[in-house]
Formats: C-alpha cells, structure tokens, sequence
C-alpha cells in the first residue's frame, strides 16, 4: 500500500468562505456570455454596459468584505511587473484621446480599457489569496459551458434541415456576434473541464464527460480552425498527462471517445452543407477569402503606422484611418471595425512604443506560464507555502494548519505532517476522526506499528472508517 492508495476522498483542501467568494464572482463575469443582444447594431456594446455594472457591484462588494476577518488576505497587494506594464500602456493610450480624429469614439475605447483593468486588478487581488478553489471554479465554468454548447447545439439539430449554413451559423454564435468569438469563449472553457474529468468521480465525473462531449461538438460544428486545433492540443496534452499516470487511463479514453463523437457528428451535419467537403475545409490554402482579406487588413494597418509610427493616430481611430484603404479594396460600402490583429492595431493607434509594450504583455505572461508548466515543484508544495503564509496572516484559523498538513502528507514528509494534525485534534474543531486517520497513515509510513494503530483507532472511535483505516489497523494492531 502506498500513499497515494489512501483516500483522502479530494476534500483534502476545505473549501473556506474566500474561495466560494471568489468563485461566485469570476462566475458572474463568464455569465456575461448570455447577455442579451438586444436587437442593438453592436452586440458588445450592451455586454460592456452590464460588465461596467457589475464592475461597480463587485468593486463595492470587494471593498466591503476587505474589512471583514473572512477576506482579511485581500488587504495586501502585491504589484508586479504585468500591472505596471499595463499601467504604462493605459497611460499612452490615455494620451492619444487629444489628438484621436474621434474624441467619442477614443473615450470609449479606453473606457474599455479601463474596464479591462478593473477586471485585471480584481483577478489579482483574488490571486493573493491563492485558496485551493479551482474544482469549485471548475464546476461553475462547466455548467455555463453546458448550457452554452447545450442551447446551441439543440438551435442547430432543429434548424440544420431547414436553414442555410450561414443562418445556422448567426443561430451558433448566440450573444457573441461572431463565430469565432464564440467558439474562443468555449475553448476557454475546457482545460476547466479536463480538470474536472481528472479530479471529480462518481456523477460529478459524469457531468464533466458529457459537458466536454457536447462542447467539442458544438466546436467541430463551428467549421472554426483556430479552436478546432486549440481543443485538439489541449486534450493531447492531457492525454499526454494520463497516460503518464497509468491509473488515469479512463480520462484518455474519455477524451479520445469524445473527439471522436464530435467529429462524427460534423462529418453527418456538415460534409453537403459547404461547398467543400469537411476535411477540405481544413486543408484549403492559406489564399482563401477569410485569410486574403485579413492579408489586407493587416498590410492597411501597417501603412497607417508608418503614416504616424511613434504617437499613432489616436485611440479609436482605426475605423476612420482605414476608409482610404479599404475604400479601393471593397465593392460594398461596409468597413472593418478592426484589424484583427490588435497587436498591429493598437500600435497604428497609440504609437509602435505602445504597441511593443502591449505585445510585451503577453509575451511575459506566456513565459510566466511556460515557467510554471515546466517548475519541478508539485501542486502540494505551492499549496503548502500558500498555507504556511495563510497560517501566519490567521493563526486561529485550523483550517489551514489541517491543510498544511495534507500539504506535508503528500509529499511524505511524515515528520512535519503530524505536529500540525496534533494541533488540529487540540483544537476541537473538526472530531471527524480525518486527522488522527491521518496520524496513524504517516506512522504506518513510518514503521511505528503501536502509535500507528493507536491512532487508526480513535480514527474508528470518532466513526472515520475509510477502508484504508481498517487496513492500517489489520497491519499494525495484529503484531
């Protein structure tokens, strides 16, 4: 029996109060999702509008629950490199507004800007607390990504024999405006729900199975390249990861049964309704309209920065500065709002200095990211610091001490495990009999058979009689 045969039933880490908070919270941004259009020309527009209010509501809540003992960690705030970055971006974008050809419009867009901030300030603020709440967060992505992929994929079957492929595909978007918005919103959504498949059993399990099933369909549907080949390396690099954990077989198998599905189900749906068939649609050149057209784009933008390279035209200004171009490449009196490319469009509009600072921004957080994937140091070692930090913040707060020591028992670091179980025994407040099962596991552990089932049976007394208890009590109490 190792230890990781114990069962510690994935409740390792009590869910507090600051982590249900914050999940309801991040919860409500992803809602915005099913904002209605409400028949407007911009369907963004009204979705801003609510993120703006509901920036005011839980700025006002946030604040609030500082005061409380509750959110106490959220009263220190660390500012790092990405902040000020961005601070430095708003500050020259801010700027541009005086000489931008269309004040309105260049208010608006920083307006934007700053909601964006708001939002940035609030994920890290709630990143100081660095609570173990992602399979909560997991489960509240998953059902809106259920529902999301759900609607949409019961819009598609009733309309799929009727409508043309392009009303089919207005019927997908829903509230985004766009296909591609769309599709990005549910790729977003699922190294969530791989997540869920690997952490939850039983119904829950189930759930996060059939909400990833239905969202790759709805992605295949979408005829969408850019998310079809997302979806498709984040679920090879999970199966990657099960199949290095060779008692994760199941998730691969899940995984694979999905894909499969989805495209089944675009092969049945999709392979008369393009002019192309299904594969083609993937394998067409890189001159296709939606490729040559963004070629322009792009070319436009780079000829408005060299037209103002250092200060930009002004923030907002992209729809205007780009009419002499397109005007000589369009027969239809329509323009693009932007570049599709923000990088090259940000630095048409506030200057290639921006622009590179802009770009730098995701360049830092991608290597931050690509660090944290590559650190050696295991979930538990940063979960153990976290609440080592949490323990000093709140001393009276056991529990953190309880997860500092599931901390310590899964790095099989017995020795430290034990006086933060013993502590937690005295306090009185969990008589579950969890850590004196806990206690006799890392004595197991240890070879000290008396102490190790001692302990296994007050574990008993207090009604905590896991399998694995019994078994500790077998091996050690029978010498």
């Amino acid at each position: 029996m190792s230890s990781e045969d114990l069962s510690l039933e994935n409740s390792n880490y009590n869910f507090s109060f600051e982590s249900i908070f914050v999940v309801l919270t991040l919860s409500i941004y992803l809602l915005l999702d099913f904002a209605p259009v409400l028949n407007s020309i911009d369907v963004a527009g009204f979705q801003w509008l609510t993120m703006s209010i509901l920036n005011v509501g839980i700025g006002y809540f946030v604040f609030h629950f500082i005061k409380s003992e509750n959110l106490k960690e959220l009263r220190t705030f660390k500012v790092n490199n990405i902040i000020i970055l961005y601070s430095i971006f708003l500050f020259f974008s801010g700027i541009s507004i005086f000489y931008a050809p269309n004040f309105s419009e260049a208010i608006l867009t920083f307006n934007r800007l700053i909601l964006i901030a708001f939002l940035v300030f609030t994920l890290k603020l709630f990143s100081q607390i660095k609570i173990f709440f992602l399979p909560n967060l997991s489960i509240a992505i998953s059902i809106i990504a259920f529902f999301q992929s759900f609607i949409a994929f019961t819009s598609f079957i009733s309309k799929v024999n009727e409508a043309p492929l392009n009303e089919i595909y207005n019927i997908l978007t829903q509230n985004s405006g766009n296909i591609n918005i769309f599709s990005a919103t549910l790729v977003f959504k699922i190294p969530f729900i791989l997540y869920g498949i690997h952490y939850f059993t039983g119904i829950k399990k189930v759930f996060f199975s059939l909400t990833f099933i239905l969202v790759s369909i709805i992605l295949f549907l979408t005829l969408s390249r850019t998310s079809i080949i997302s979806l498709l390396i984040v679920s090879v690099c999970f199966i990657i990861a099960s199949l290095v954990k060779k008692n994760n077989l199941i998730n691969t198998f899940i995984v694979l049964i999905g894909l499969f599905i989805a495209f089944g189900f675009q092969t049945k749906y999709l392979k008369y309704l393009p002019k192309k068939g299904v594969i083609e649609v993937y394998m067409s050149d890189a001159e296709s309209d939606e490729t040559s057209g963004r070629m322009y784009l792009w070319k436009n933008t780079i000829e408005i920065i060299k037209n103002s390279p250092f200060l930009g035209t002004g923030l907002g200004s992209y729809k205007i500065e780009s009419i002499p171009y397109e005007s000589k490449q369009r027969t239809t009196w329509s323009i693009s709002k932007y570049s599709h490319n923000d990088f090259l469009q940000t630095a048409s509009e506030t200057g290639i200095i921006n622009g590179l600072i802009y770009l730098s921004l995701f360049l830092i957080i991608a290597w931050k990211s690509f660090k944290i994937l590559i650190k050696k140091s295991t979930e538990s070692d940063t979960s153990l610091n976290t609440y080592i930090e949490l323990e000093k913040i709140n001393p009276k707060k056991i529990i953190y001490t309880e997860n500092i020591a599931v901390c310590y028992y899964q790095l099989k670091k017995y020795n430290f495990a034990i006086p933060y179980l013993k502590k937690v025994i005295d306090s009185k407040i969990f008589k579950n009999g969890k850590s004196e099962y806990i206690i006799a596991a890392c004595y197991h552990y240890m070879k000290q058979s008396e102490l190790a089932c001692n302990y296994a049976q007050m574990a008993l007394n207090n009604n905590y009689i896991p399998k694995d208890c019994k078994e500790i009590m077998i091996k050690n109490c029978t010498k």
